[in-house]
């Protein structure tokens, strides 16, 4: 395998649309992605791929096509699902450095059968489960390939685990969290210290209920946490249950990897 990139053919914009991919779509699926002006397309990753004959390439690939309006994402989540091998039609496109390399989809040729192709993407879109010896076995999420989980408890409540190794190794995000693990008092009475600078005030003055009296040490108790989730630098969130507080909405603080709290934030 190889981390080619497609190459512009020597002609014209008319031969550069002849070229042919052929690749298996991610796990994102299709998303529809719309501008000021009312244009809409869709966009979807190919996690492995090759251009015509050439050797297969694991850097994913993001495909764009314009699409006549919005109701036709559904139409395309429907035609293109995760783990699909495709044949495509495709030409480049001018994007930011900042985005993975781009090209448009101009026709889509067919469901091709090809086994290498689907061996190399057997494992990118169906990780093996990690097991850490004091976190136990994390599996790799049903929408989220790359984000492992498990269930534990984050000072005594049971709670979703979740790591999010990013560019860095899946054991170095699970050390991260075992190190959390060791310090949760610690870090939980942070974390509640800033919710509440940042939210009691804003809860007393528009969101209590009519009699609803509570002093800051009975209102933080209503809130207990749900979520903990670390990347592979060691940033650490940690999602709390608002306790019909907030009408349902989720808070959730962060810290840095560095150990700095960065604040709290209401979700959902």
């Amino acid at each position: 395998m190889t981390d080619q990139s497609i190459t512009a053919p020597a002609g014209g914009m008319d031969e550069q649309a002849q070229r042919i991919v052929t690749g298996i779509v991610g796990p994102f699926g299709i998303a529809g992605i719309g501008d000021l002006g009312g244009k809409w397309s869709i966009t979807f990753q190919l996690v492995v791929w090759r251009e015509g004959d050439r050797p297969i390439c694991t850097n994913p690939l993001r495909i764009e096509k314009p699409i006549l309006s919005e109701h036709m994402i559904a139409l395309w989540r429907w035609r293109l699902r995760k783990g699909q091998t495709i044949r495509l039609k495709v030409r480049d496109m001018e994007k930011p450095p900042e985005i993975m390399r781009t090209v448009e989809m101009l026709r889509l040729q067919g469901r091709p059968h090809d086994p290498a192709l689907s061996e190399a993407a057997h494992e990118i879109l169906n990780p093996p489960d990690y097991t850490h010896p004091k976190l136990g076995t994390l599996k790799a999420g049903e929408t989220f390939h790359d984000v492992f989980e498990a269930t534990g408890k984050w000072c005594g409540v049971p709670v979703r685990m979740a790591l999010e190794p990013g560019a860095h190794s899946i054991a170095k995000a699970a050390d991260h969290l075992s190190d959390a693990l060791d310090r949760q008092a610690e870090i939980d009475a942070q974390f509640r210290q800033r919710i509440t600078e940042d939210y009691y005030g804003i809860w007393a003055e528009g969101w209590a209920n009519d009699g609803e009296d509570l002093d800051r040490s009975e209102w933080i108790t209503r809130i207990t946490p749900t979520d903990v989730e670390v990347d592979g630098s060691g940033a650490l969130s940690i999602y709390y249950a608002d306790g019909d507080l907030f009408a349902g909405h989720s808070i959730v603080a962060s810290m840095s990897p560095e150990g700095d709290i960065e604040g709290s934030m209401m979700v959902g």
